[in-house]
């Protein structure tokens, strides 16, 4: 899908642009934007299966769990190889923050593709109440064909839903820029600590709103790992929120992106995620040829 390409492609930018600004290597960041990516597309698959028991498909909310888990670790290799190829250092926090803003832009402009596809929708507007009924009333969706999942996995084909891709959007798109701001201001410790709770608390709530099958269990396996990520960003901001360090520069942020192998890199990983995530494995297509008998 070409709008899960430009997420993943947009994240990454970000990412490399603000690790330069707070003056980590471009190489650095790549290398570990590689790993990130090399462990998380994978693990995106495998929850979904240990989850919800389903072989075809993948979960964004189980690989930014993982992504959490192993980024503390990546960005210590980082640093470590950084100041070993005698690139100057990769500050852990910094790095972090930059990485977990990203993350919330990348999966801001990644729900553009759950509209297309129609997955990852809302409960019907009938089964809501209060202000989600009333907001939902007004601002539905509406899903129209047999491809679509909401149609065929769960028979809401032409069914006002709760909007709910949308509203992920938006809410991880204030969340990425507010965070960007306390990054640039040098807060990036309290960065690091919106951009990771605030999506997660997100998701945790944003699931109550949704008709797709989300495993067993009234709380979601999802929901679960959300929610430690969100303590453990909570965690952080109040033993590292009140740092506050030099702000960042743009200059390098431009350099960086504007070299040409940044920009070769950018485009591989669009193709890459165009490859791999634009071929669905739920859906299929046939090319029928026939003959006009009644123009032979």
């Amino acid at each position: 899908m070409a709008c899960s390409a430009l997420a993943y492609t947009l994240a990454a930018a970000l990412f490399v642009a603000l690790s330069a600004a707070a003056g980590i290597a471009p190489a650095a960041a790549f290398v570990a934007l590689a790993a990130v990516v090399a462990i998380c597309m994978p693990a995106s698959v495998v929850l979904v299966r240990l989850v919800e028991g389903k072989r075809h498909g993948f979960t964004v909310g189980g690989a930014s769990f993982v992504g959490f888990l192993v980024a503390p670790a990546v960005a210590v290799a980082a640093d470590a190889l950084s100041e070993r190829l005698g690139l100057g250092p990769a500050p852990a926090v910094p790095f972090l923050a930059a990485m977990a803003i990203a993350y919330a832009l990348g999966e801001s402009v990644g729900r553009l593709a759950c509209i297309s596809f129609g997955c990852c929708y809302g409960k019907p507007v009938e089964q809501t109440s209060g202000w989600v009924r009333r907001f939902a009333s007004r601002y539905r969706f509406v899903f129209h064909g047999s491809t679509k999942k909401a149609a065929f996995a769960s028979s809401l084909d032409g069914v006002a839903v709760v909007p709910v891709q949308a509203m992920t959007s938006v809410a991880l798109a204030a969340v990425a820029w507010v965070s960007t701001l306390l990054f640039l201001q040098g807060r990036a410790a309290a960065a690091f600590a919106l951009a990771a709770t605030g999506t997660q608390l997100w998701r945790l709530y944003s699931e109550t709103l949704r008709a797709d099958y989300r495993g067993e269990g009234r709380i979601s396996a999802y929901q679960w790992m959300a929610a430690g990520v969100a303590v453990c960003g909570l965690t952080f901001f109040a033993l590292a929120g009140g740092q506050v360090g030099p702000g960042p520069t743009s200059s390098p942020a431009v350099t960086a992106l504007a070299h040409p192998a940044a920009i070769l890199a950018l485009q591989f990983l669009f193709g890459l995620v165009f490859w791999r995530m634009g071929r669905s494995s739920q859906t299929g297509a046939r090319i029928h040829f026939h003959v006009h008998l009644d123009r032979i």
